[in-house]
């Protein structure tokens, strides 16, 4: 079994939403450029634009002007999955901030939350970190 070391430094940008400067978390890519941001930060960005000011924030290539925005993206799963397999932490920490926030509201956990709690909590990660910070991924 073979496997491949790299440091998380050197492709962490990436890994990171130019808009939000954290990791990608939801990734959809603009499919004009193929720029990839956070889902909620671009729909934000996009918010309160009209669609003639549709501009890629990190190039300024022009984007069609359509009704709807999210016509102009398109999710990027693998980008996604890569992510979450290389930080579980994100994944687990949405999915405990979801919880803590039916608890302080005094709210039933929904069943799906509760299938997602029970898996993190059986999570075997992907990778592993050595002394030297160099990540290697399990084949």
């Amino acid at each position: 079994m073979e496997s491949l070391y790299f440091s998380l430094n050197e492709i962490n940008p990436l890994l990171q939403c130019s808009l939000c400067d954290g990791y990608l978390i939801d990734p959809y890519t603009i499919k004009e450029c193929m720029h990839t941001f956070c889902r909620t930060c671009i729909l934000s960005y996009f918010k309160n634009l009209s669609r003639s000011e549709y501009k890629c924030p990190k190039c300024d290539v022009n984007l069609e002007p359509v009704s709807d925005i999210s016509k102009c993206l398109i999710p990027d799963r693998q980008l996604g999955d890569i992510v979450r397999s290389l930080l579980p932490s994100l994944d687990i920490d949405e999915i405990n901030n979801e919880k803590l926030f039916y608890e302080q509201n005094s709210l039933s956990i929904p069943k799906d939350l509760r299938l997602k709690l029970r898996l993190v909590k059986n999570l075997s990660p992907m990778r592993y970190t050595d002394q030297q910070g160099q990540i290697r991924l399990r084949s």
